[in-house]
Formats: structure tokens, C-alpha cells, sequence
């Protein structure tokens, strides 16, 4: 009677171990996983490798787990039929049965899933064990899984799951029910629309970069960047398509500091990140963080510096409501009256076209300023207008070279 007792309490330590692995491993996230190195930097790489190849761990889990399902079902019946006869057999099943739900399924898979970033690490060693012996099994299995799902899903779509659209279906929809918040909503969605915005629609364009020569006494530099109150600054050799560096304020301002004297600029120099003006800002933005920096030069398809976008131009464009209740957006426009309004030439057109009701194609320029200059064929004067879909397009002002704002007056009779 002890024999069997001493096999059955191993035989539910084991099931209990394979559902507490299987629950721990398939419950852990990146962050559970940047825990695990930190906390466990011994184990963790045990752990990337088994999750390496999911399919693999869950029939070894599954493997061991039905065998030992299976043993403990064996030995109880046998023990049963054993003490109750013929009887025994239908004792057999209802006390294994539940046994099992609850010792080997439902009170592992609670503990592994609460505890999965402590459980991992202690589970790796024996999972790896667990491979090598099961190896051959697993491999057949792992074969036989492949050929049968390929066949099932030939004529299927292979992704599954939730597809962008209706997440924001499920996000509109937490809306009108009240879950989330309308500032929420709209976070979630830029978001989402942050892949599809190339990084053009958000740089700062090539005319208004504030760029320094690396000619420029560093006493100079030091007195412009103080006026002009940039983080970062590009320095250029011959022009602003010879992009020599980013240089840092507070790198040159901490010489005044310290009394430290600099031979060359250079030596203070950032290596410049440079992008194609195509590149997605959501994409960009994973990567500044990656290189752990905040500004990157923006190219075009020649190699000519279009402009230069910073980590803090991203972040405008998903908290643009904090920028706007802390007033540090940008205003683009103001209206004069009825029917007339100033907008600056660094508006989108398809910002232009939201405010004003205008149809204008959005190939032709990305800003207002470049759309004009489109109207004209030249670089116009304050003063000149053209008319174009039913409103009065006057120059308000140029900036160097830029058209740098527009008065719209929308005809009489038009609306």
C-alpha cells in the first residue's frame, strides 16, 4: 500500500509540473523576460532558447504531461479495482479525474501563470532534460503537427488573429461605451497612424534647420546657440548637404562651465543618423531609441539633405493634446473674419484642406508654402495673389527663400 501511495504523489508532482511549465512559459511577456535577465541572468538564456521554438517546448510539455496523466490512471484503477472489484473501475475515473483537474490543471496553472517570472528559470534546467530524453518523440510529433496544419490551412489565410482596422473598431467601440476617454482614443489611434506617416510629414524642412558652419569660432557658436535656444545643432563643412555632426548645446556650453578648453568643434561632434525621407516615423522612432538618440538627418532619394527630424517632433504628433493644453503647439493659423484666415506655409496641405473645405492635390507638396510656390512657378513677393478653386490666395511674408504665411479669402458668392 505504500509503494503505490510514494508512486501516485510523484506521479502528481510530475503533472502538476508540466501544466505549472506550460502555463509559465506561454504566460510570459518582453517585460516578464527583461526581468527574468535581470533577476536571473543564469537561467535566462535556458529560457530564450525554449521559447526560441514554442512548438517544440509545447509537445515536450504536452508529451510529459500525458504520459504521467496516463501512469496515474493506470495505477489508481489497478488500486481501485484492487480494494472495491468490479466496482472500482467507475471510482477509478471520477476520483482521477478530478484529481487531475485539480491537482494536475487548475491549481499548477494558477501558480505558474502568478509566478511565471520566478517559475521560468527554476523550470529551464529540467525542460532542457526534458528535450533531450523526449527527443525523438518530439521531433516525430513536431513533423507530423507541420504536415497536418499545413494541409488544414492551405486554402486559409495564415494570419490569424485581430487585424489593425478592427482594433480600432474594438477602440471606437470602448469609446461610445464609455471605457475609454476621447483624448485616450485619439492617442491610441495616432499611434496606429504613426507607421503610416513618413518621416517628410514631421522633419523640419531643410530652409528652416538652423545649421552652424564648422568654420564659426566656438566663442560664436556658443552666443548663437544661446540666442537661438536649440538643443541641437547640425554643423556642416561646405553646405548643408556636407552634414559633418550634431552638436549638443549643453556639450558646448559645459567648456564655459568648466573652464575646459576645446582645439576643434569636432571633437564635440555627434555622428549624424541619416534616414530616407520614406522611412515610417513610427519605425524611426524605435530606432532613435535603440541608438539611444534624439535627432536624425533626413535625406532624399540623391543624398541631398531634405531636413532633419528630432525624437520630440514624433512625440508632438501622438501628445499633441498635452502640447496643446500646455501651449507649446505650434500655431498654424488664425482667422481674420468670416471669411478669411492666415495659415503658415509649414501647414500640411491636408491639415490646409481640413481647416478651409479646399480640394488641392496632396502630391503635388507636403506644406501650404510648397503648394503656392507650385501656383506661382516662381518665388513670389508679400503682396502677390493668385486665385485657385474659389478663394483669393494672397503672400503674407517670406523668410529667406520660404513663403512663411498666407492670406485665404474665399470669394464672394462662394459659399
Amino acid at each position: 500500500m505504500e509503494y503505490p501511495i510514494i508512486k501516485l504523489s510523484f506521479l502528481f508532482l510530475l503533472s502538476a509540473f508540466f501544466s505549472s511549465c506550460e502555463a509559465s512559459y506561454f504566460s510570459l511577456t518582453t517585460f516578464h523576460l527583461q526581468r527574468i535577465e535581470e533577476e536571473f541572468p543564469l537561467f535566462a538564456g535556458y529560457v530564450r532558447y525554449l521559447l526560441h521554438s514554442p512548438k517544440r517546448l509545447l509537445i515536450t510539455i504536452v508529451v510529459g504531461n500525458e504520459v504521467v496523466n496516463a501512469l496515474i490512471s493506470i495505477t489508481v484503477t489497478a488500486l481501485f479495482l484492487r480494494f472495491f472489484g468490479n466496482q472500482g473501475e467507475w471510482l477509478a475515473i471520477f476520483v482521477t479525474t478530478l484529481s487531475l483537474l485539480i491537482v494536475g490543471e487548475a491549481v499548477p496553472k494558477t501558480v505558474g501563470i502568478k509566478n511565471s517570472v520566478h517559475l521560468a528559470p527554476f523550470f529551464a534546467p529540467f525542460l532542457m532534460i526534458g528535450y533531450i530524453v523526449e527527443r525523438p518523440v518530439v521531433s516525430f510529433l513536431e513533423i507530423i503537427t507541420t504536415k497536418l496544419m499545413k494541409r488544414f490551412y492551405r486554402n486559409r489565410d495564415r494570419q490569424e488573429g485581430i487585424t489593425e482596422e478592427e482594433f480600432k473598431m474594438l477602440i471606437d467601440l470602448g469609446h461610445r461605451e464609455g471605457i475609454l476617454e476621447e483624448d485616450q482614443r485619439d492617442l491610441i489611434h495616432r499611434v496606429f497612424e504613426l507607421s503610416d506617416k513618413p518621416v517628410s510629414e514631421l522633419m523640419v524642412p531643410r530652409v528652416e534647420m538652423f545649421c552652424l558652419p564648422v568654420s564659426l569660432p566656438l566663442e560664436d557658436m556658443e552666443r548663437e546657440i544661446i540666442k537661438i535656444r536649440h538643443a541641437r545643432i547640425p554643423i556642416y563643412g561646405t553646405d548643408k548637404d556636407d552634414i559633418l555632426g550634431i552638436l549638443y548645446a549643453r556639450d558646448i556650453l559645459s567648456i564655459k562651465l568648466t573652464g575646459e578648453h576645446a582645439t576643434s568643434v569636432t571633437k564635440l561632434l555627434k555622428r549624424p543618423y541619416y534616414v530616407p525621407l520614406e522611412k515610417s516615423a513610427g519605425v524611426l522612432l524605435r530606432e532613435l531609441q535603440l541608438r539611444h538618440l534624439d535627432v536624425a538627418i533626413v535625406v532624399d532619394e540623391f543624398g541631398t539633405v531634405a531636413g532633419m527630424v528630432t525624437m520630440e517632433d514624433i512625440l508632438k504628433h501622438l501628445f499633441i493634446d498635452v502640447y496643446d493644453d500646455y501651449g507649446i503647439r505650434e500655431q498654424l493659423w488664425h482667422r481674420v473674419d468670416d471669411r478669411t484666415i492666415v495659415v503658415s506655409g509649414r501647414m500640411t496641405l491636408r491639415e490646409f484642406q481640413e481647416i478651409t473645405g479646399m480640394e488641392v492635390p496632396l502630391s503635388k507638396s507636403r506644406t501650404v508654402g510648397g503648394y503656392i510656390l507650385h501656383l506661382f512657378g516662381k518665388l513670389p513677393v508679400p503682396g502677390e495673389t493668385v486665385e485657385h478653386r474659389g478663394y483669393i490666395l494672397q503672400v503674407e511674408s517670406l523668410i529667406g527663400n520660404r513663403i512663411a504665411a498666407i492670406r485665404v479669402r474665399k470669394k464672394e458668392g462662394n459659399g
